[in-house]
């Protein structure tokens, strides 16, 4: 949104702040649709001041877009005290999912900026941390994606559910849950530059141009996150194969593969026909074979232990109505 001088703002949650705390950015208010200082990026922020906010119901602050960056950073460096001081598992799911998006939405527009990738190699360990120590924060970092969020939303949601199944393999050590993090939330960088509207389509709305596009993204990804000197085999190989099918895949890649998939299919723009118990029924019946059996099981054990919303089901927009079609998400859909 832009002011009368065309200065453009970016909403952040009012609870990115922590008290007490010199973010660097110049802070506004919106009031009668002007763009008020709060407060300047060179004082503290107050817990009396946040306090005052949160009685007035004032959820949302305002940063110019160009401070972006500066926010970013600022984000990165307060994130564990943030986290440690957050009052709710709630909380502590905003702080995490708002950080790991704010960090993931700057560094795919600027892969060869060396510190912006390591804000998110740090939000991802943050986020990988909390959701092995506690798989109940999963529902709090998954939302439904919409507009030119989806991106951002649907890694975040990808690689919520890869850590949580994840972490209850006993053969994937420490390293490898931080790798299978970092890996989830980078497996579409390939679309970083795609229109959003292009992402929300269904496959038979898709010319022939656009579905090549979109089928190269993998190869594509990998080689953006080679050419910012991003090494790591198992984060290369989630890029470039999370829509490959074949025998005897290594078990990070059919996690990875597995949420993708399931988000996938509960989060499409326009349908209500894909809720989770649909997709967990697509993916047994529909897609059998192509996961493993105990890779499947144990999916199904880790969503049926999260006190989900809706008897169940992740969002009220996805009620479990009578079909489900695959939506294009890989080399065959």
């Amino acid at each position: 949104m832009t002011d009368g001088a065309d200065r453009t703002y970016i909403a952040i949650p009012r609870d990115v702040v922590a008290a007490d705390t010199v973010t660097g950015v110049d802070l506004y208010v919106r009031v009668g649709g002007q763009f008020l200082l709060y407060r300047s990026g060179r004082e503290p922020v107050d817990a009396r001041s946040l306090a005052k906010l949160h009685r007035r119901a004032v959820e949302m602050l305002y940063i110019d877009a160009n401070a972006r960056p500066a926010l970013d950073a600022y984000l990165s460096g307060m994130l564990e005290r943030r986290l440690d001081e957050a009052p709710t598992i709630e909380s502590v799911g905003e702080i995490l999912r708002d950080t790991v998006q704010t960090s993931l939405h700057s560094a795919f527009q600027t892969l060869d900026d060396a510190a912006a990738v390591k804000r998110v190699r740090d939000a991802s360990d943050a986020a990988v941390r909390r959701i092995a120590n506690d798989n109940q924060i999963v529902p709090h970092l998954v939302r439904f994606a919409v507009g030119n969020q989806r991106l951002y939303s649907h890694s975040m949601n990808t690689a919520a559910y890869a850590v949580a199944l994840a972490s209850r393999r006993d053969e994937l050590d420490e390293d490898q849950l931080r790798l299978i993090g970092i890996g989830a939330l980078a497996h579409d960088v390939g679309l970083a530059n795609a229109d959003p509207d292009l992402l929300g389509r269904e496959e038979s709305a898709l010319s022939d141009g656009e579905r090549a596009f979109l089928a190269k993204h993998p190869q594509r990804g990998a080689g953006m996150l080679m050419d910012a000197n991003i090494t790591d085999p198992m984060v290369l190989e989630i890029a470039s194969e999370h829509h490959v099918m074949a025998p005897d895949m290594p078990l990070h890649l059919q996690i990875v593969q597995l949420a993708d998939t399931f988000d996938t299919l509960t989060n499409r723009p326009g349908r209500t026909d894909t809720g989770a118990y649909r997709a967990l029924y697509t993916l047994r019946e529909t897609m059998r074979g192509r996961y493993r059996a105990d890779l499947l099981r144990d999916f199904v054990m880790m969503l049926g232990s999260l006190e989900l919303p809706d008897e169940g089901m992740l969002t009220p927009l996805h009620p479990p109505l009578e079909a489900a079609k695959p939506a294009f998400r890989s080399p065959a859909a």
